[in-house]
């Protein structure tokens, strides 16, 4: 576990870094604009449908760790299940066989050209 607090994303143990937080010397610290006007209320009911997330650990906590990843895989098969219904699929991601790297590829499409964007986690 690490000494910061740091905050979670939907999805899990990726440390939600959006314009919502900037690391101090001391660690995370949230912005000044109020939460009800950070996120639309799509998003809202998005995240609201994604299972939550209860075991805190992390890679070097043997077991822990082996039902926290499976927590984290469930999360993000049933958000992608869902961006798929609602024809939003913007991402691919894999991770390696103990889950502490994540690679993939994620897009955005703007005026009919798509962006494409190589991701990797730690």
């Amino acid at each position: 576990s690490s000494d910061l607090d740091l905050p979670q994303s939907p999805l899990g143990s990726f440390p939600y870094f959006a314009s919502t937080a900037v690391l101090t010397s001391s660690g995370f610290r949230k912005l000044g604009l109020p939460e009800e006007m950070m996120y639309d209320e799509k998003t809202k009911a998005t995240v609201q449908k994604i299972p939550l997330l209860t075991v805190r650990a992390g890679p070097r906590d043997g077991a822990d760790w082996v039902e926290r990843l499976k927590e984290e895989l469930a999360a993000l098969i049933h958000y992608v299940r869902l961006n798929k219904e609602n024809d939003h699929d913007w991402f691919l991601i894999e991770s390696n066989e103990d889950g502490t790297r994540w690679t993939g590829t994620c897009w955005y499409i703007h005026n009919l050209v798509k962006y494409e964007f190589k991701l990797q986690f730690e």
